[in-house]
C-alpha cells in the first residue's frame, strides 16, 4: 500500500519529478570542473590590482559558466581605480615573476588542501604569485591557505589569493594573509573569491592593508564570483574598496586579522562586563539579562569602544520571554551605541537602558507600552540612579493598540526636562524614532531564541538590525550614524518591573575593531557620578594619538583634584595625554566637592552693675565673644554649624570643615554663670538675665540666630528697721453688780516702725492698722504692705452698745459721753488705752386675757409689772378652775407655768387663756324603702311588686352644757339601691327596661316606681323558595352523553307572626316566572327524541321540573388509521396498512415480520378508537447484519434502502366492527376479507425492482471496495 501511495503521489507531482530530473541533469551538467584563481596586488604600473586566472579543464565546464563569467567581467571592467586604497610595488628591470597555478578537480567526498609559499629577497624585486584553485562537486570541503613574503630594501610584499568554485553542499574555508612593507610601511592585501552553487557555504576572511610612509590603510574585500570563461593570465586593475562596493551583496565585511577582534562564547567575558542581574553561561554563550522575576535590571557592556570607521557584525539570538504585556510580561531588550564611557549604564524601565546615555543610537525590542513618564527626581539626570526610571522619566511609546510590542530605533539628545517640582533639569532624553517602528508578532514571545544580527558598514556608516520572527520573516531596520562619532561604546540592557519576563541574549560571534580610547568621569568625593562629558581625539582613536578632556562647571560643585584613588578606588589618567595601547586606555576622573558657602556671626555677653538711678556701683563684666559659622552644602541645602571662642573667621576644607583650631561642631553653646559682686551698704534688687536670681547671672545658651547679650544687675541701699510697737484701746461694759453686760470693744490696734538708711543715716516712721509683723522693705526702704508714713494717728470713737433691758449710767472715759468713747490721738510713744462703761436694768410690763372660744368674747383680763430680768409671781390656775365650774372646758393657756420673766425690753408681754363650752352627745337613726309596681297599660297587675331591702342611716346630737342648746351632726354616708331590671313578659314591652341605681341619704323619703307593659306588634319576615329545571341528555341505555342543562328561579312572600301566641299568617307569592325553551344540543352520531324542551311557567307553589332527552346513535365515518413500517432512518421497509371505521369504533394494529429486519419500537397508539381525524402508528425496525460474497458484512448504502417484502398475514389492523370500515393494503380481522390479487401483483413488481436495486448496489459496493484496496 505504501509503495502504491508513493507512486501515486509521484504521479500527482509530475512537475516536481521533471524539476528534479532537470535539477539532477543540471547538477551533472554543472559537475564539470573549472578552476579560477584570483591574485591580489599584481603589479601593474603604480597600482595594486586583482589578477584573475581561469583554467578550463573541460569544455562543458567552460560552457556552463559562460553567463556568470560574462557578468563578472562586465563588473570588473566598470570598476574605478582608487589610488588612495591601492598598494603599489615598484620592481627593478631585473624583476622576475613566477606564476604557478595548482588545480584540483574532485568528485564526490573530495578534500583538497593546497598550500603555496614564495619568498623573494634582494635589491631587485621578485614577486611570487601563488594561486590555489579547487573545483569540487557534491559534499566537497576545500581548505586553502596561501602565504607570500617579498622583502626588498626594507620592503615586504605578500600577495596571496585563494579561489574556490564549489557545487552543491560545498563548504570552503579560505584564509589569506598578505603583507607588503616599504620604508617604514606595512601593507596587507588579501582577497578571497568563491563561486558557489546551490546550498554552498563559504567562509572567506580577507584583510588588505596599504600603508605609505607613516600611514596605515585597511582595505577589506569579500566577493563571490566564478568565471571559467576568462582568458588565462588576465590582469584587471581594481581597488579593494571599489571591489567591495561593486561586488558585495551584503554588509558583512571582513577585516584584517590584526585589526579586528573576534568575540565568541569562549572569550565573551574577556571583552564584556556584566552588570546588575545579568549572568553568563560560557557553555551555551547565553547571557541571562533578567531572570523571570520582578524588578530586575541587568546589562552587559563592551569593555572597549568600537572604531566607527570600521565595519562590525554582532550575530546572535534574542529571547524576549514567554509573556506578552497582557499576560504580565515586560520590558524588553535594548541595544545602545553611545559616545559616553564604556561603563555607562542607561536608565531602566521605560528607557530600556538607552535613555540617559550620551548621543546614543539605540535599538529596542519593546514588549511593554509606556505612556509619558514625568520625572520625579528634581536633579540633573547624571545624578539619578540607572535603576530609577520613575526618577529619570521617559518618553511615550507609539500607539498601544497598533504596537503592543515593537522594534524601533531610539536616539538621545540633551534636553532640559520639566520634573515634578515644575523646574527644568538636564537629561539625555531618549526619543523613539516613530518612522522606524515595526510591530513584533506576539508569537515571538514564545520563550525561544530568535536570530538577530546587528551589522554596521563603516564605508557608508549605516547601522542595520535584523530580527527573525517565529514564522521565519526577517524584520530589518536601518539608520545612519554621524561622521562625528569616531568611537562608540556599546551596551545591551533589559529590565522588569511589576511585569516580568526571562530575557536573554545568545552570542554567536562579534567581529569589530577596538577603538583606542579613554573614559572620562565627573564624580563627587564618594565616587558618585555628577555629570557626563566627552573625550576629544584630535589625531584619531589610534595608538600614539592624543586625547583631551576638560574640567566641567558643575552647578553647586567645585573641582578639587584628579582622582588619586580615594574617590573611586582607581587613579585618574591625566586630563590630556597620549593613547598608549589598543582598546581601553583607562579613565580620566575629575573629583568634585560641594561648593560650600559660609555665614558667620559673633555674639557677646555684657553685664552692668548699677543702682536704681543707673549709677554704676561696681565694675561691669564682659565675657569672651562666641563666633558661629554656618556652612551650607549647596547640593542638598543641608547646613552644619561650628562655634569658637578664639577664632573670628574660618577657612573651609573640601568637606566644608573649618581648618583652624578651636572650632567645635555644634549649633549652640553657653556663656558661663557669672556671680554678682558684693557692694558695701547695698544689696541686689533685680537681675534681667533669663533664668537668673539675685545671686548671679545664670548660664546663657546662645544659637546662631541669637543677639548680643546685654544684662543689668540693679543694687539698692540695705535699709534697717526698728522693732514694731503696737498700741491698743479696750472698753469694758458692766452692770450694777460688776458683771459684764456686753463684750469688751477694742479699737483697731496700730503698729509703728522706724526705717534707717545706712548710706546717709536718715530715718522715717510708718504706722499700720493692718500689719503687725516685722515689715519687708522694698528697694526704696519703704515697708511692703499697708503702711503709712507718719509718727501719729487716731483711735476712732467707739459707740456704746445697746444692752437689752439696760441703760448706761456712767463711764471712765475722760470725755464723759454716755453714748460713746470719744476719739483718742496716739503716737509711737503712746501706752495702751483702757475704759469702763456701767449699765442698770429697765422697768417692764405684761398682761393675761381669758377668752370664750365658743362665743369669741373676752371673759376677763389681768395686768402685771416688774424689773427687767425678774419673774412675776402671778399664776392662771385658780381663775381657770372657777370657769370650769360654770360648764367651761380649758382649750389652751400660754402663760408660763412658773410666771412671766421680764426679758423683753420696752415690750409688754401678752398671754391668753382660751376656754370653750362643755357638751354632751347622743345618737338618732332613719330608714329609707324602695318599691316597684309592674302593671299592664290598663292598670292590671302584670307581675309581683319588687321590694328592695331597706337602707338605714344614723347621726349624732350634741347638747351645750353652758347654754343647753342642741346641735345635730351629719347623717351617716349616702347609700344606694341597686338598679332593677324589669321582668320580661312574652309579647309585651316594658316602658322602662330597668329602674336605675338610686342613691339616698338620711334625709331621703321612701322611693316608689311603676313599670307599665304594652303588647308588641306582630313580627314580619320574608320567605324565599327556589324552583329548579334540569334537562338530562342520555342514550338509549341511560348513559349521559352531554352535560345536563340546569336553571332556577326564586319566589318570595311575607309571613306575619303574633308576638304573644306565635301564630303565623302568610301573604301571596311573588309573580309567576318562566323557564326559557331549551334547544337539545347536536351530538355527532346521535339524534335527539326532543328537539327542545319548551318554555315552562312556574309559581311559588310549583315543584322542581325534570326532563330527559334521549339520543339514538347515528353512524359517522371516522378518519383513517395508517400503520407504517420503516427502518431507523425512516425509510419504508413494508407496505403501509390503512384501516377506516366510524367515529368511536375501536381499532388495533399489529407488528409485521419483515425479512432482514428486527422490530425495535412502535411510535403512536397501537390500539384505540377512530376519531374524526386521521391517525398514524409507526413500527420502527433495525436492519439485520448481512454477509457479502467475500464473507464480509454488507450494509445497505444510504439512499438505497432495502425494498419491503409483502409477507402473508403481516401488518394487520383489527377493528371491532366491520360496518362501514375499510382496510387498504392489509388484512382486517373481520368475517369478510378484501381481495388481494391486485396487491400481490404490485408486491411482485416491487420485489423485482428491489432485487434489481440490490444487485446494482452490490455491484457498486464491490467496485468501491476494489478501489479502496487499490488505493
Amino acid at each position: 500500500m505504501g509503495e502504491k501511495k508513493l507512486h501515486y503521489k509521484m504521479y500527482k507531482d509530475g512537475k516536481k519529478f521533471v524539476f528534479a530530473a532537470i535539477a539532477t541533469l543540471s547538477f551533472f551538467v554543472f559537475g564539470g570542473v573549472s578552476t579560477v584563481a584570483v591574485h591580489a596586488d599584481t603589479t601593474s604600473g603604480n597600482l595594486t590590482a586583482a589578477t584573475v586566472n581561469s583554467t578550463s579543464d573541460t569544455k562543458s565546464a567552460v560552457s556552463s559558466a559562460a553567463t556568470v563569467a560574462s557578468s563578472v567581467n562586465s563588473v570588473l571592467k566598470n570598476i574605478n581605480v582608487n589610488s588612495n586604497t591601492a598598494t603599489t610595488i615598484t620592481a627593478s628591470d631585473s624583476a622576475k615573476t613566477d606564476n604557478a597555478t595548482t588545480t584540483a578537480a574532485a568528485g564526490d567526498n573530495t578534500k583538497t588542501d593546497n598550500t603555496a609559499t614564495t619568498t623573494d629577497t634582494g635589491n631587485s624585486t621578485k614577486t611570487d604569485n601563488t594561486a590555489t584553485t579547487a573545483a569540487t562537486g557534491d559534499n566537497t570541503k576545500t581548505d586553502n591557505t596561501a602565504t607570500t613574503t617579498d622583502t626588498g630594501n626594507s620592503t615586504k610584499t605578500d600577495n596571496t589569493a585563494t579561489t574556490a568554485a564549489t557545487g552543491d553542499n560545498t563548504k570552503t574555508d579560505n584564509t589569506v594573509t598578505t603583507t607588503d612593507t616599504g620604508n617604514s610601511t606595512k601593507t596587507d592585501n588579501t582577497a578571497t573569491t568563491a563561486a558557489a552553487g546551490d546550498n554552498t557555504k563559504t567562509d572567506n576572511t580577507a584583510t588588505t592593508t596599504a600603508v605609505g610612509d607613516s600611514a596605515k590603510t585597511d582595505n577589506i574585500m569579500a566577493s563571490s564570483a566564478a568565471n571559467n570563461n576568462l582568458p588565462n593570465s588576465t590582469t584587471v586593475q581594481v581597488s579593494y574598496q571599489n571591489l567591495l562596493t561593486q561586488l558585495s551583496s551584503s554588509s558583512e565585511l571582513n577585516a584584517d586579522s590584526e585589526a579586528l577582534t573576534n568575540v565568541t562564547k569562549d572569550n565573551f567575558e574577556d571583552y564584556f562586563s556584566l552588570n546588575g542581574s545579568a549572568t553568563y553561561d560560557q557553555t551555551t554563550g547565553i547571557v541571562t539579562i533578567t531572570p523571570d522575576e520582578n524588578y530586575k535590571v541587568g546589562s552587559f557592556f563592551l569593555k572597549s569602544k568600537i572604531d566607527m570607521n570600521t565595519s562590525f557584525t554582532l550575530t546572535g539570538q534574542v529571547n524576549l520571554g514567554n509573556k506578552t504585556s497582557s499576560q504580565g510580561g515586560a520590558d524588553g531588550v535594548g541595544f545602545a551605541f553611545h559616545t559616553g564611557n564604556t561603563t555607562d549604564i542607561g536608565n531602566a524601565g521605560g528607557n530600556l537602558g538607552i535613555g540617559g546615555l550620551q548621543n546614543a543610537i539605540g535599538f529596542k525590542l519593546d514588549t511593554f507600552h509606556n505612556d509619558y513618564g514625568t520625572p520625579w527626581a528634581n536633579e540633573d539626570g547624571a545624578q539619578v540612579a540607572p535603576t530609577d526610571p520613575d526618577g529619570y522619566g521617559y518618553d511615550a511609546d507609539p500607539d498601544r493598540t497598533k504596537f503592543p510590542q515593537f522594534g524601533a530605533f531610539v536616539k538621545t539628545s540633551q534636553k532640559l526636562v520639566q520634573t515634578q517640582d515644575g523646574h527644568y533639569y538636564s537629561r539625555w532624553w531618549g526619543t523613539t524614532d516613530m518612522s522606524s517602528v515595526q510591530e513584533l508578532n506576539s508569537r515571538d514571545l514564545d520563550g525561544q531564541f530568535h536570530d538577530s544580527v546587528v551589522s554596521y558598514d563603516g564605508s557608508n556608516r549605516k547601522l542595520t538590525i535584523k530580527y527573525t520572527e517565529t514564522g521565519g520573516d526577517v524584520l530589518t531596520w536601518s539608520t545612519s550614524i554621524s561622521d562625528a562619532y569616531k568611537a562608540m561604546a556599546m551596551v545591551v540592557s533589559a529590565s522588569t518591573g511589576y511585569y516580568k519576563n526571562l530575557q536573554q541574549f545568545k552570542i554567536s560571534s562579534f567581529d569589530f575593531k577596538q577603538a583606542d580610547t579613554v573614559n572620562v568621569k565627573y564624580v563627587d568625593q564618594k565616587g558618585n557620578q555628577l555629570a557626563q562629558g566627552t573625550v576629544s581625539y584630535p589625531s584619531g582613536v589610534d595608538v600614539n594619538g592624543t586625547y583631551t578632556t576638560e574640567q566641567l562647571e558643575i552647578p553647586n560643585y567645585k573641582f578639587v583634584r584628579m582622582d588619586d584613588g580615594t574617590a573611586t578606588g582607581a587613579k585618574s589618567l591625566p586630563a590630556t595625554g597620549t593613547l598608549t595601547k589598543a582598546g581601553d586606555n583607562g579613565t580620566v576622573i575629575y573629583v568634585y566637592a560641594p561648593a560650600y558657602t559660609q555665614t558667620s556671626k559673633t555674639i557677646s555677653e555684657t553685664i552692668k552693675y548699677t543702682d536704681q538711678d543707673g549709677k554704676e556701683v561696681a565694675i561691669g563684666y564682659t565675657a569672651d565673644p562666641i563666633t558661629f559659622v554656618t556652612v551650607t552644602n549647596p547640593v542638598d541645602n543641608t547646613t552644619t554649624t561650628y562655634y569658637s571662642t578664639k577664632a573670628k573667621t574660618a577657612t573651609l576644607d573640601d568637606n566644608g570643615v573649618p581648618t583652624e583650631a578651636g572650632w567645635t561642631k555644634a549649633d549652640s553653646t553657653d556663656f558661663a554663670e557669672v556671680v554678682n559682686p558684693e557692694v558695701d551698704g547695698y544689696k541686689v534688687i533685680s537681675n534681667d538675665a533669663p533664668n537668673s536670681d539675685l545671686t548671679s547671672v545664670a548660664v546663657q545658651t546662645v544659637y546662631t540666630n541669637s543677639s548680643d547679650l546685654d544684662f543689668t544687675v540693679v543694687y539698692a541701699p540695705a535699709y534697717s528697721t526698728s522693732k514694731v510697737k503696737t498700741v491698743t484701746e479696750t472698753v469694758h461694759y458692766i452692770g450694777q453688780d460688776g458683771k459684764p453686760v456686753a463684750n469688751d470693744t477694742s479699737g483697731i490696734p496700730t503698729s509703728f516702725v522706724t526705717i534707717t538708711n545706712p548710706i546717709d543715716g536718715s530715718t522715717a516712721t510708718y504706722y499700720s492698722k493692718t500689719e503687725s509683723g516685722q515689715p519687708t522693705l522694698n528697694n526704696n526702704g519703704v515697708p511692703v504692705g499697708d503702711w503709712t508714713q507718719g509718727n501719729s494717728t487716731d483711735f476712732a470713737a467707739i459707740i456704746n452698745p445697746s444692752v437689752i433691758g439696760q441703760h448706761v449710767v456712767s463711764t471712765t472715759d475722760p470725755g464723759n459721753d454716755l453714748t460713746q468713747t470719744t476719739v483718742k490721738s496716739i503716737d509711737s510713744n503712746s501706752d495702751n488705752l483702757d475704759f469702763t462703761v456701767t449699765y442698770e436694768p429697765n422697768q417692764e410690763a405684761a398682761n393675761v386675757t381669758y377668752i370664750d372660744d365658743t362665743t369669741g368674747k373676752t371673759l376677763s383680763a389681768k395686768d402685771l409689772t416688774g424689773d427687767y430680768g425678774s419673774t412675776d409671781p402671778y399664776r392662771t390656775g385658780d381663775t381657770i378652775a372657777d370657769y370650769e365650774k360654770q360648764g367651761y372646758q380649758l382649750v389652751s393657756d400660754n402663760y408660763p407655768t412658773n410666771g412671766v420673766v421680764y426679758n423683753q425690753d420696752s415690750t409688754v408681754q401678752s398671754f391668753e387663756v382660751h376656754l370653750t363650752h362643755g357638751t354632751t352627745q347622743t345618737s338618732e337613726s332613719q330608714t329609707v324603702n324602695e318599691t316597684i309596681h309592674y302593671v299592664y297599660k290598663n292598670g292590671d297587675k302584670a307581675a309581683d311588686d319588687y321590694q328592695a331591702t331597706p337602707l338605714n342611716f344614723t347621726r349624732t346630737v350634741t347638747t351645750d352644757k353652758v347654754t343647753g342648746k342642741k346641735t345635730y351632726g351629719s347623717w351617716s354616708s349616702d347609700q344606694s339601691f341597686a338598679a332593677v331590671t324589669s321582668p320580661e313578659l312574652k309579647g309585651y314591652t316594658a316602658d322602662k327596661a330597668q329602674i336605675n341605681k338610686q342613691t339616698v341619704n338620711g334625709d331621703s323619703k321612701d322611693l316608689e316606681f311603676t313599670v307599665t307593659y304594652t303588647k308588641n306588634a306582630p313580627t314580619m319576615t320574608t320567605e324565599k323558595k327556589t324552583v329548579n329545571e334540569t334537562v338530562s341528555y342520555v342514550d338509549q341505555n341511560g348513559n349521559e352523553l352531554a352535560q345536563p342543562h340546569t336553571a332556577s328561579v326564586d319566589f318570595t312572600r311575607q309571613v306575619s307572626t303574633d308576638a304573644v301566641t306565635g301564630e303565623k299568617t302568610y301573604g301571596p307569592w311573588s309573580a309567576d316566572q318562566s323557564f326559557a325553551a331549551v334547544t337539545s344540543p347536536e351530538l355527532k352520531g346521535y339524534t335527539a327524541d326532543k328537539a327542545q324542551i319548551d318554555k315552562q311557567t312556574v309559581n311559588g307553589d310549583s315543584k322542581d321540573l325534570e326532563f330527559k332527552v334521549t339520543y339514538t346513535k347515528t353512524p359517522v365515518a371516522g378518519g383513517n388509521v395508517t400503520a407504517k413500517y420503516v427502518d431507523e432512518n425512516g425509510n419504508p421497509i413494508a407496505d403501509d396498512v390503512i384501516a377506516s371505521g366510524n367515529v368511536g369504533d375501536p381499532y388495533s394494529t399489529t407488528q409485521k415480520d419483515v425479512p432482514g429486519y428486527t422490530f425495535k419500537e412502535v411510535q403512536g397508539n397501537p390500539t384505540g378508537s377512530f376519531t374524526d381525524q386521521d391517525q398514524t402508528v409507526t413500527y420502527v425496525y433495525t436492519k439485520n447484519p448481512a454477509t457479502d460474497n467475500n464473507g464480509g458484512t454488507g450494509l445497505n448504502q444510504p439512499g438505497n434502502p432495502s425494498q419491503p417484502s409483502n409477507a402473508t398475514n403481516n401488518g394487520v389492523i383489527n377493528t371491532s366492527t366491520n360496518t362501514g370500515s375499510k382496510v387498504n393494503n392489509g388484512a382486517v380481522n373481520s368475517p369478510e376479507l378484501p381481495q388481494t390479487g391486485e396487491n400481490n401483483s404490485q408486491s411482485q413488481t416491487m420485489s423485482f425492482i428491489g432485487i434489481l436495486l440490490a444487485m446494482f448496489g452490490s455491484l457498486l459496493g464491490f467496485l468501491g471496495i476494489k478501489k479502496r484496496r487499490n488505493d
